[in-house]
């Protein structure tokens, strides 16, 4: 399997399979029917090297198949059937070949996703567990046992940033107190 990894390695053994191929087909003549094994040359062109060469290797192997089906002499009743033949075979050849190389990118299109998010979940901070937070003033105190604002702790533990606002509660609260404060 290992040499096969090599593009060309993988194209050469293909190839050399189908007229291995062509040749058994032609032996054993029409009666002996291995037409299902051209696709294995195609199914391993089409995943080790892509599509484009996958559908060559499929056109290939319907034109050798053809090449002994014609030496063979094989009695067809019509001409045309010797045609429609060729292009049922074409046909699911093809399919074959677009199947195993569709299937293949996606494989490594979800293998390039799975990275993506491994890395992203590796950037991500995330607080756990129980945080003592004092109930007046808000720090937080930290695993050294020291006590710190709120936004310094959190800011250390994620990515988060803050601005600051006043809620309308508090707004009004304070806009009371001062309304207080004046009479």
């Amino acid at each position: 399997m290992r040499l096969l990894q090599d593009r060309r390695a993988a194209l050469g053994f293909s190839l050399g399979f189908l007229l291995v191929l062509g040749y058994v087909d032609y032996v054993t003549a029409f009666e002996f029917d291995v037409f299902l094994f051209y696709a294995l040359p195609v199914a391993i062109t089409a995943w080790f090297v892509g599509r484009v060469a996958g559908v060559l290797t499929a056109l290939a192997s319907v034109a050798v198949w053809f090449c002994a089906n014609m030496l063979w002499t094989h009695p067809y009743s019509w001409w045309f059937y010797t045609y429609w033949n060729t292009g049922i075979q074409c046909g699911w050849i093809l399919i074959v070949a677009l199947t195993v190389s569709h299937i293949r990118e996606d494989l490594e299109r979800q293998r390039r996703l799975n990275e993506q998010l491994a890395e992203a979940l590796n950037q991500v901070k995330q607080l756990s567990g129980l945080l003592p937070i004092c109930a007046w003033c808000k720090s937080v105190r930290n695993d050294e046992g020291y006590w710190e604002e709120v936004e310094e702790y959190i800011s250390k533990h994620t990515n988060a940033q803050f601005t600051h606002g006043i809620c309308p509660a508090c707004r009004m609260a304070q806009f009371m107190d001062r309304k207080q404060d004046q009479h």
